[in-house]
């Protein structure tokens, strides 16, 4: 690609993932407009150069970055991982980013994506931190309730642990602190699940009521009235209409208030990732 392009594209979506990452943290939301004038953006630069140098690579190569995002941000959403507007900004950014079909080097969407699942990792963890923090007392009670039914398994994952431990220290000593890491590992990730699960359920669950209810929201209980499921728990997130639907039933006194459940913005991540991308392209 000409790399005036590249600049120019990348430029695009630096600023559009940094405004859809302030969007998101303040009300966990991706506006769609951002995400189709991103995506509009990328493909009409990339015709626009296309037809200037006669190089159809530049929009087939776009092109294909898109359909390769737009099938993770089906995987992602149908299978309840991420919100609708978190796939949209996706299939953007895979527009800015293209897919080389020389296939000659590792394609660039490859590593933005695990660029943006490591940083995700790391930001989800952070984000979890400071929750349990601030709602220390209840999550530190909620622990404990998680894990007393599997109580026996933990204590046995730590005896596990800490048996390979010990055989660690016959490893060359250049090897020891990877062994005893690794040793640990299942224990380690045992506590945190639990732990994760504590934090969730003190700090990602809240009443509204449907009023307040936006087009995405994840329903932790399904909705019944009168012994029948009007809005399904879960899923890809409640609907314009089925909110609507709520807002009625709730004028007759049939639904008071609605269990969500927040997810963590994960927009930031996609933003993240792309910083670490920009640094592997122009530093690396």
């Amino acid at each position: 690609m000409v790399i005036d392009v590249q600049i120019l594209l990348y430029s695009i979506a630096f600023v559009a993932l940094a405004v859809a990452s302030y969007h998101d943290w303040k009300t966990r939301e991706v506006a769609d407009w951002l995400s189709y004038a991103l995506l509009g953006s990328a493909l009409g630069l990339r015709l626009l150069f296309s037809v200037d140098t006669w190089n159809w690579w530049i929009l087939a190569e776009g092109i294909a970055g898109f359909t390769v995002f737009f099938l993770l941000g089906c995987l992602f959403y149908y299978s309840g991982q991420w919100g609708g507007g978190d796939s949209k900004l996706l299939m953007g950014v895979g527009a800015i980013i293209g897919f080389e079909l020389s296939f000659q080097t590792i394609p660039l969407v490859a590593l933005y994506f695990l660029f943006s699942l490591f940083a995700g990792a790391g930001y989800g963890l952070l984000w979890i931190i400071v929750l349990s923090i601030k709602h220390f007392s209840r999550v530190s009670k909620e622990f404990v309730k998680e894990y007393t039914p599997f109580r026996f398994y933990g204590r046995l994952l730590l005896i596990f642990s800490g048996a390979l431990a010990v055989f660690s220290f016959y490893l060359p000593l250049e090897l020891l602190p990877l062994s005893i890491a690794v040793a640990f590992f299942p224990s380690v990730g045992f506590h945190l699940w639990i732990f994760v699960r504590s934090v969730e359920k003190i700090a990602f669950y809240k009443r509204v009521l449907p009023v307040n209810l936006t087009e995405g929201d994840w329903i932790a209980d399904s909705i019944r009235v009168a012994g029948n499921v009007v809005v399904q728990a879960h899923g890809t997130g409640v609907t314009r209409e089925q909110i609507g639907l709520l807002k009625k039933l709730h004028a007759r006194g049939k639904v008071s208030t609605i269990l969500i459940k927040e997810g963590i913005p994960f927009v930031p991540s996609f933003f993240f990732g792309f910083v670490c991308l920009l640094v592997y392209v122009y530093l690396i």
